[in-house]
């Protein structure tokens, strides 16, 4: 397992879900590795748009995404926080 985890993550301006990077200790990273993303509270969404888009990390995914980036379980969680604090947009109405 990597002793330090070189981690970047970094959404878009423009698309505040969407991450422009992702990378974990050099790799392209797929944040689907980690858990999902999606809008809490579509009733209160404008049309195409969310009302409360969030990050939600998955446990269950954590010993195919601790494989595939060389991560320790602590790391994986480091990587989920990271994730949910990234993609906690809230109410967005940027996809109208």
């Amino acid at each position: 397992m990597a002793e330090k985890l070189d981690l970047a993550i970094e959404a878009y301006d423009a698309l505040p879900c969407a991450l422009r990077t992702f990378e974990i200790n050099g790799l392209d990273a797929d944040a689907n590795d980690f858990g999902y993303s999606g809008d809490d509270d579509p009733e209160n969404a404008e049309e195409y748009g969310c009302g409360d888009h969030c990050f939600h990390a998955e446990l269950s995914k954590a010993a195919s995404a601790m494989k595939k980036y060389d991560l320790t379980l602590e790391q994986f969680v480091e990587v989920c926080e990271k994730l949910e604090d990234v993609l906690r947009v809230g109410v967005c109405g940027w996809c109208v």
